[in-house]
């Protein structure tokens, strides 16, 4: 039985974001000098992360989940960073992307977009991760049925702004 989610994130950090916050997220993405930790190996079709698994440094074919594992972070004209990605994540591993995710929330210059989602991979439905009162937190995304469901692009209107 595997035991992953798929995890997709997408967002801007300000410019003023600590140097030292940004060094952090770099050595997720394995792109530091001095990474410390491997990304999570995979024993007996089991996904084992150890107690420092980069978080976000998975490249090519998923595991799981389907598609492949990316992410990449851009500096901005504004001096900001762009950052995105997708990866499988463990379990036991959720703790440390909440603290790394609440550690960047106060650099996210939009605080009201979704930042990403949180898949278990034999779900259908992913679950949002939303700012909310300076945390990230998982939005239960709730669906009686896909066969309820329509096509994204059917009678598409554009939403009412709430701002």
């Amino acid at each position: 039985m595997a035991d992953c989610f798929e995890l997709t994130l997408s967002f801007d950090l300000a410019p003023d974001t600590p140097a030292e916050l940004i060094a952090e997220l770099r050595r997720h993405l394995g792109l530091e000098s001095e990474a410390a930790g491997p990304a999570a190996p995979i024993y007996d079709d089991v996904l084992c992360p150890p107690d420092d698994w980069l978080l976000l440094s998975a490249r090519g074919a998923a595991w799981k989940t389907g598609g492949i594992t990316y992410a990449g972070l851009e500096r901005l004209e504004s001096g900001g960073w762009a950052f995105s990605g997708r990866q499988e994540i463990h379990p036991d591993q959720l703790e440390q992307l909440q603290a790394l995710l609440d550690a960047l929330l106060p650099h996210m210059p939009s605080h009201q977009d979704p930042v990403g989602s949180l898949r278990w991979y034999d779900d259908q439905v992913p679950q949002l991760l939303v700012p909310h009162h300076g945390r990230v937190v998982e939005v239960l995304t709730i669906i009686d049925s896909l066969d309820e469901a329509k096509p994204f692009s059917s009678g598409w209107q554009a939403p009412v702004s709430q701002h």
